[in-house]
């Protein structure tokens, strides 16, 4: 089957699949819009939604044949980055146009529970982004390695364009996540937790990326990143609080430590590939599973010692207050299923503000 015909199918299945979860959003909703379960069961929808998206169309792309028309297609690119390209392809191709459509379904749905100016035209122009940025990055790290010699160059090379795209993470957020500079007031009210060292942008509430997180590694490039709300809903006090948190961050080196780990996957990944190591390459995939759950429970660590430095410089009280305001608003959730409690890369709010209250924990 020619990748046309693989494309076509997989628009065609997405476009089901939009179906299907339009139907399932609209019954949830059903129930009255001030109910404080209803915007957690669209959340968690949309997370069934995006998880059976990939793994289906994984199996998909193997019954039509996308991945071996993609191999064909770029047969004369390096070995190293073959499976790159062709698994970028299978994503933009098949998986993403299946996302896309479970979250324009639930999009006006989750605009009238939550209140949000979020259009089923904005969240499709954000996944339409979201492809053309993957493969422009694509694009650049072929054009660099296929001018790289073999071996231990290319696979040094590759993995530090890698490590200058994570670096640049930031300024591609302040453009895709549509940020702007704090007015004066705002800057005022986070002056005294907000260090020379670290920049704020505000973020566009449309984006629904999370309240507030940081990102950076690089000094002169290190963010905290605050969706528009915070401000407009917390008190001073809070919202400092949730600034200290994210700084803290940046000042434990916790950005650090995550990027760390997830570039300890893709070095042994490339060797294996380059140097055709199968059995590296298997023993990448199979250790795939427990390693995330290690990175799960790291980053889950450092959100609890975020909040107890914050805790530190502002309060314990105001702290708990502001995860229960954010919780309130539904900018934050707890997790409502055994599969959330375990992915969720953030602990319970609940289990957070018990350890505020703690004195053995501050």
């Amino acid at each position: 089957m020619s990748l046309v015909v693989a494309v076509l199918v997989h628009l065609l299945f997405a476009l089901g699949w939009y179906v299907v979860f339009q139907s399932m959003a609209e019954r949830l909703t059903e129930r009255p819009a001030r109910d404080p379960l209803t915007a957690a069961r669209l959340r968690h929808l949309r997370r069934i939604g995006y998880a059976t998206a990939i793994g289906t169309n994984l199996l998909l792309a193997q019954a039509v044949g996308t991945a071996v028309s993609l191999q064909l297609l770029f047969d004369e690119l390096p070995m190293v980055l073959r499976p790159v390209v062709v698994g970028a392809g299978v994503f933009v191709f098949s998986i993403l146009p299946s996302i896309a459509a479970v979250a324009v379904a639930v999009a006006p749905y989750r605009e009238r529970v939550r209140h949000l100016a979020l259009s089923a035209w904005f969240v499709l122009w954000w996944f339409v982004t979201r492809a053309v940025a993957v493969t422009l990055a694509v694009t650049v790290i072929a054009a660099f390695v296929r001018t790289v010699p073999q071996g231990w160059p290319r696979v040094l090379g590759s993995l530090g364009v890698v490590l200058l795209i994570i670096s640049l993470s930031p300024v591609v957020l302040r453009v895709g996540l549509r940020t702007r500079a704090p007015t004066p007031a705002e800057r005022e009210r986070v002056a005294d937790v907000l260090p020379g060292s670290v920049r704020l942008r505000i973020v566009d509430p449309r984006t629904r990326v999370g309240c507030a997180f940081a990102a950076g590694v690089v000094p002169g490039l290190r963010y905290v990143f605050v969706t528009e709300t915070v401000f407009d809903l917390l008190a001073d006090d809070e919202l400092s609080a949730v600034l200290a948190h994210e700084v803290a961050h940046h000042q434990r080196g916790h950005v650090v430590t995550r990027f760390s780990l997830a570039a300890a996957v893709i070095l042994p990944l490339l060797v294996g590939v380059e140097f055709a190591y199968p059995e590296l390459v298997r023993a990448v995939g199979v250790g795939l599973v427990p390693y995330a759950v290690l990175w799960i429970k790291v980053i889950r660590r450092t959100e609890f010692v975020a909040d107890r430095d914050a805790a530190r410089e502002v309060g314990s009280d105001a702290m708990a207050r502001a995860l229960e305001t954010l919780l309130a608003h539904r900018l934050i959730f707890e997790p409502t299923g055994t599969t959330s409690r375990l992915l969720d890369v953030h602990p319970a709010v609940s289990t957070r503000i018990d350890r505020l209250e703690s004195p053995a924990d501050i």
